[in-house]
């Protein structure tokens, strides 16, 4: 059972009952997370009935990535409420007036971080968290404005905007520019979706990327992707007229890459090929098989799940004293008093760790208290590591709404 920042959240944590294949049409973002991790690839996309109807793990909440859906979200709703004011840029007179029928940046972002928050209503790893990541959230707004109007202030785009953007069937692109283009190519089983695919009446064509963080090694890549993507779409491409210009638009610069040329596109679609196969053959195992260590597991939202990254107490060599959180799993022995229990720990990300640890369990977690009982196993995921020494026991203490989340498996 995982155990959320409310009392009455407590989600069973088991094996997913039919694990995730690679999925028919492949994407960027796939991809790559099934080449970091294919068990963690296959646990976020599995299917856990006995939590929610819907498809997947519940996502876990990170300030970046939502940060960044937020300014992605108002950076759309910006340069498309411009362009079909007419405007190419912030620079024309019109932009003004056009920014004040939209409330300016502010208002924008807050509706975009609104619009998410009601999003999270529906998942349970979210919805009992929510004051507090509203709270998370909101403090982030200046930067989150600040970052679309660097955004929208360097960008240019076509004064006619495309009439298929929010089309709800795939069609062809017309001159102008288009929005969240989703593209898709028959021949490779892939897709992905394009952040800006503008075009102009001499049919060239500009492919841009937003992204909200720092630069990554494989920004690059992605925008290639889209690239072929786009010069293998038989529906929003038929000509097969190659893009001409490729842009990452990040929040202090634009960094223009070289369009492939039709070699490059060929020798790119030979890679995907490889990368496509490749995986297929990593998720046709059952449990797909884990890739263990210091560059995977701490960020994954999914290791509670993991019976490989919990299997052996010392799987991070390191010495990780000067650690903040940390991932334990513990072993309850018996009753201290009504909240406090003798542990065993079975497992520490911080290491090395006691094997005599104490587990206090706030008025929070009421819910917990009644289903702890000796021989059950406790994980517990990115709590405060409690000072040790030799003499005296660290204590865990699950004390504060939001700090982490506690993961009870069955015994």
């Amino acid at each position: 059972m995982e155990v959320m920042s409310e009392p009455n959240g407590i989600l069973f944590v088991r094996p997913p009952e039919k694990w995730a294949r690679s999925p028919e049409w492949m994407s960027f973002s796939f991809a790559r997370d099934a080449e970091m991790c294919p068990r963690r690839a296959s646990l976020r996309r599995s299917d856990y009935p006995y939590i929610w109807n819907r498809s997947g793990y519940p996502a876990v909440f990170s300030t970046s990535a939502t940060s960044g859906i937020i300014v992605h979200s108002a950076v759309r709703t910006v340069i498309s409420h411009l362009s079909e004011a007419g405007c190419s840029s912030m620079d024309e007179p019109r932009a003004f007036h056009a920014m004040k029928e939209l409330g300016g940046y502010t208002k924008v972002v807050t509706a975009a971080l609104e619009n998410w928050l009601e999003c999270c209503e529906s998942n349970p790893r979210l919805a009992p968290r929510k004051p507090m990541l509203e709270q998370r959230l909101r403090a982030q707004l200046a930067g989150m404005r600040l970052a679309v109007q660097k955004i929208v202030s360097r960008s240019r785009w076509s004064k006619t905007p495309g009439r298929s953007r929010g089309a709800a069937v795939k069609q062809l692109l017309s001159p102008g520019t288009h929005f969240e283009v989703g593209l898709s190519a028959a021949s490779l089983k892939w897709k992905g979706i394009a952040d800006l695919i503008e075009i102009t009446s001499e049919r060239h064509v500009t492919i841009a990327d937003y992204k909200t963080g720092e630069p990554k090694d494989d920004d690059e890549q992605q925008l290639l992707n889209y690239a072929l993507l786009w010069a293998r779409d038989a529906v929003r491409n038929p000509d097969y007229h190659p893009a001409d210009r490729l842009v990452i638009c990040y929040a202090d610069k634009d960094r223009e890459i070289k369009a492939p040329d039709a070699t490059a596109l060929t020798n790119l679609e030979k890679e995907v090929k490889r990368r496509t196969a490749a995986i297929r053959s990593l998720l046709l195992v059952d449990p797909p098989p884990a890739t263990v260590g210091p560059h995977t597991c701490p960020f994954c939202d999914v290791r509670q799940l993991c019976e490989d990254y919990w299997r052996t107490r010392d799987s991070h060599p390191a010495d990780k004293r000067a650690a903040t959180f940390g991932d334990f799993e513990l072993e309850v022995q018996h009753e201290l008093s009504g909240s406090t229990y003798e542990t065993k720990c079975l497992f520490a990300s911080v290491v090395p760790f006691p094997r005599a640890v104490l587990l206090h369990v706030k008025s929070t977690y009421t819910k917990l208290e009644q289903l702890i009982q000796p021989g059950i196993r406790l994980r517990v995921l990115q709590v405060p590591v409690p000072p040790f020494d030799e003499d005296e026991r660290p204590v865990i203490c699950l004390a504060s709404v939001g700090n982490g989340e506690s993961v009870l498996p069955l015994r």
